[in-house]
């Protein structure tokens, strides 16, 4: 059947549950479908649970039904405005029967469509939504799908989200899908928890928010553009509900997408449930920008420590800018991607030119975070491995104190007291730079604990664990305001660079591994504790006016391949120091702090001053040659 307005008149409900428009199925077999279309006109609807188009299948209580037919509820133009508190979608489409199979629609169309919603109750929990499809059936074979193709949509009441496809709270076994979508047109929304395009299940369908281009602005918090998530009922009446629950996806192919207000991100998905969902963010194009703290621009959790599947965040394209509020210290990100699950963390802009620029106090440009079983206690322990992958044409940039360019860690943990606030570290981190990284300022106040200096790159990982950093040929790691390049945490980091590294870097207590294989390295160099091993080739460019220094290590091991020095004043704190078909040539030198390898490319000369008292040349070490020249005048 189908209920259809042309625009003949307008038409005003004020009655609790109606409809200005609906077309409805209520009997028990059958499979018709249901459509309702506004072409044009004015529909004004107040009352409780009241909506402006709808089209439903809903039998008699304590019937049932086992299939059902398609049900769309269409606007195609005109204008709908929803008043009051309580009130229902503008356009709707749903089925309440558990064991229905179909397709259900809620779709809005045409550049002169307009919907409006008006709660001016500030206390009122919820107010009207836009475009909603919703369902109660349990079948995997069920589609709910709310689209928006055109027109605008201006919502005003606490969780008056514009586009949404839900699960409703009983369909606890639900293994429908939802999809929201957005492909054209205008969303405003002005009031909190309100989001633009959202997907939303309680059972274990997947629900995927999408947007394909227009134009979204939220004004309050947590009012997200796109939003993706899943969340844990305790009523579950399946066997397998911890093993079993939909992947959360949202998807950004083009427009804009701007937030206004605290924790508000351009896009998030949550995958809350305890069974096993991946949690994904894909962005292709367009453009988020965020202005208030705690606002994200792509934001990817899952929130179940029982989950072992990735949480993955892809940018190709677009930009994504980040503006934390003033004096904030609650950080604005660029993406973060965080689980306290067991599977990877991934962040990947490889392919195409994405760009992530934050502005303000602790905002990371990228941040994963693989969270401790017990995340609030010192020793709780990570599993999840962190990957970022920074392509060639890609580029990262904070600018705020305490900011970093690209971060892995843990979660901030704060047992007791704020005072022994301390940041976990990873099992495996593995980082690619092709592209540009720059980080940000020195903190304020870096004595206060939890205040970090910014670096270009910061991975926190604990004694037990380690990765590596890759630096390409094209890839240019570039301190800010802080002088660091590089941080490492406690475990044992591998870097090897081919590209530039602007600025000083620092490890941690690990046996690290540093590979200058080619490019530049301009900065000082502290290996920290633990035995470190550091190679300097001849095709890297190297400032030795720089400090290179091994650390408090007891075996650190300086190898030098192709080169020519002339003094050894900078080079601190290395137990070991092999020349590579290398020239070392030192004037008036008293001690050499190092032991020595010579090969049978490389030449050491040392020279003492001309003076009626002869020089002593010490060499605190071993000294091995082989074949390689040795020439001493002292």
């Amino acid at each position: 059947m189908e209920a259809r307005l042309n625009g003949d008149g307008d038409i005003t409900v004020n009655g609790d549950g109606s409809s200005g428009l609906r077309a409805r199925i209520g009997n028990d077999e059958s499979t018709a479908e249901a459509t309702a279309v506004m072409a044009a006109g004015e529909i004004t609807v107040g009352g409780t649970f009241s909506e402006g188009v709808s089209a439903v299948t809903m039998t008699r209580q304590g019937s049932e039904t086992v299939s059902g037919g398609d049900v769309t509820a269409r606007m195609e133009g005109g204008t709908i405005i929803t008043k009051g508190d309580q009130v229902g979608a503008a356009i709707h489409a749903y089925a309440h029967e558990t064991t229905y199979v179909g397709t259900l629609t809620a779709l809005m169309t045409g550049a002169d469509s307009e919907i409006i919603t008006e709660n001016t109750n500030a206390d009122e929990q919820s107010g009207g939504v836009g475009v909603r499809a919703s369902t109660r059936s349990s079948s995997e074979h069920t589609s709910v799908i709310a689209q928006m193709e055109g027109g605008t949509i201006t919502t005003n009441g606490s969780r008056s989200h514009a586009v949404t496809a839900e699960s409703e709270q009983s369909a606890r076994d639900s293994q429908a899908n939802m999809t929201a979508r957005m492909t054209g047109g205008t969303i405003t929304t002005l009031r909190h928890n309100s989001s633009g395009v959202r997907a939303f299940t309680h059972g274990y369908g997947d629900a995927t928010a999408e947007m394909i281009d227009g134009t979204i602005t939220t004004h309050a918090n947590q009012s997200h553009g796109l939003q993706a998530f899943s969340i844990f009922n305790a009523n579950r009446n399946t066997a397998d509900s911890a093993t079993v629950a939909g992947n959360v996806t949202a998807i950004m192919g083009g427009g804009t997408i701007t937030t206004h207000d605290n924790f508000a991100h351009g896009a998030h998905v949550l995958a809350g449930s305890t069974g096993q969902a991946k949690a994904l963010i894909e962005m292709h194009d367009g453009g988020i920008t965020t202005n208030a703290e705690g606002a994200h621009g792509l934001y990817a959790r899952i929130d179940s420590p029982d989950n072992d599947e990735e949480v993955r965040v892809e940018m190709t394209g677009g930009s994504i800018v980040t503006q934390n509020a003033s004096g904030s210290f609650t950080g604005s990100h660029g993406i973060l991607a965080d689980t306290n699950g067991s599977a990877d963390v991934v962040v990947d802009m490889g392919e195409g030119d994405g760009a992530v620029t934050t502005i303000g106090r602790n905002s990371h440009g990228i941040w994963a975070v693989a969270e401790g079983v017990g995340a609030v206690q010192s020793d709780a322990q990570a599993r999840a491995k962190t990957s970022v992958n920074l392509g060639r044409d890609a580029a990262v940039t904070a600018l705020g104190e305490g900011s970093d360019g690209i971060r892995v860690s843990g979660l901030w943990v704060e047992p007791g007291n704020i005072a022994n606030r301390v940041l976990l570290g990873v099992k495996e981190f593995d980082i690619d730079v092709a592209g540009f990284v720059m980080g940000g300022a020195d903190a304020r106040n870096p004595s206060v604990a939890g205040r970090l200096d910014g670096a270009a790159i910061r991975t926190v990982s604990d004694a037990d664990g380690g990765g590596t950093i890759d630096i390409a040929s094209t890839g240019r790691v570039v301190a800010g305001r802080s002088g660091l390049a590089i941080v490492d945490g406690n475990g044992a980091a591998v870097i090897n660079s081919a590209g530039t590294i602007d600025g000083d870097i620092r490890l941690g207590a690990g046996n690290d591994t540093l590979n200058l294989t080619g490019g530049s390295f301009t900065g000082h160099l502290d290996a920290g504790a633990g035995d470190d091993t550091v190679t300097i080739s001849s095709a890297a460019s190297f400032d030795f006016p720089h400090v290179l220094d091994g650390g408090a290590g007891d075996n650190d091991q300086l190898i030098l391949s192709g080169r020519t020095m002339t003094s050894m004043e900078n080079v601190i704190n290395w137990e070991h120091l092999t020349l590579n078909d290398t020239t070392l040539s030192l004037d008036r030198v008293g001690r050499l702090e190092t032991g020595l390898s010579i090969d049978a490319g490389s030449e050491f000369r040392a020279f003492g001053q001309q003076s009626d008292t002869p020089t002593v040349l010490t060499i605190a070490g071993d000294v091995t040659n082989n074949d390689g020249s040795v020439v001493l005048s002292v």
